[in-house]
């Protein structure tokens, strides 16, 4: 089969709720680098937030932070924060609601909120080490990235009305935890950051493949040729795909491969 460019989410695609990788999928992702395809982490993940377990398939590379950041041969070829100003306006905004949220930059996490220790050690452990608890927050905002909402006064949806047009707000990947949101960028996405990513290597559209669950996964499911929905994604996710493969603790992961005919 002709090289192709595969672009995988982690949450609900390759790592369950649970932080597990199934055997199944480390083995499908094996014998598709055997094959000669190219693989990609395509993730609402800071690359310093990606799980040892990812790392060590050799998914090192790709879009991060949903298009805020891209690593291409070992190097950040691209790479985009929020303008400090309305970033600020942003935390105010929070301040104000009572949120739990994260300060997300490429070295790590600033987490503000009023938390008991069990949810500290809880978001610690999903953010990994790169994190800090600070009693105020950084005075300079002009590295944030994104913003991850864990919890707040504010609905999901009062969020996304009071932040539509500075920013896009998605529901948050980390669907354990109950609320959550995810504000990017406005003119970032998984799609925009897969293009800034073919263009860096002059690859073409029509030998991508994608494969996704969550929300923040629909443009990349628009954008590539084929798309794949795992088994767990939510409806309107599945309805954006080429088609849709098992439940992620069903083999999901090998099964689209080997459809696909990649392995």
């Amino acid at each position: 089969m002709k090289e192709k460019m595969i672009f995988l989410d982690i949450d609900g695609t390759l790592l369950d709720s649970g932080e597990i990788v199934y055997p199944s999928t480390r083995e499908a992702i094996r014998r598709a680098y055997a094959n000669g395809h190219k693989l990609f982490l395509c993730t609402g993940r800071q690359r310093c937030f990606v799980d040892s377990q990812i790392l060590d398939m050799g998914l090192m590379e790709g879009v991060f932070a949903a298009g805020a950041n891209i690593i291409c041969d070992g190097k950040m070829i691209f790479h985009s924060s929020f303008e400090e100003r309305t970033c600020k306006k942003t935390v105010e905004l929070l301040l104000e609601s009572n949120s739990i949220f994260a300060l997300e930059t490429v070295e790590g996490a600033f987490i503000h909120g009023n938390m008991t220790p069990e949810y500290k050690e809880l978001i610690g452990r999903l953010l990994k080490t790169k994190t800090a608890f600070p009693e105020e927050l950084p005075d300079s905002m002009k590295q944030v990235d994104k913003i991850v909402v864990f919890q707040s006064d504010y609905s999901y949806e009062e969020l996304q009305k009071k932040l539509r047009g500075d920013f896009q707000v998605v529901p948050m990947s980390y669907r354990f935890l109950g609320y959550g949101a995810e504000i990017m960028q406005t003119e970032l996405n998984k799609a925009s950051g897969i293009q800034k990513l073919l263009a860096h290597y002059n690859w073409q559209q029509e030998d991508t493949i994608g494969v996704g669950d969550g929300a923040n996964d629909i443009e990349m499911l628009e954008y590539c040729n084929i798309s794949v929905a795992m088994g767990n994604a939510e409806d309107n996710v599945k309805e954006k795909a080429t088609f849709v493969t098992e439940h992620i603790a069903k083999d999901g992961i090998y099964h689209a491969f080997e459809k696909l005919r990649i392995i």
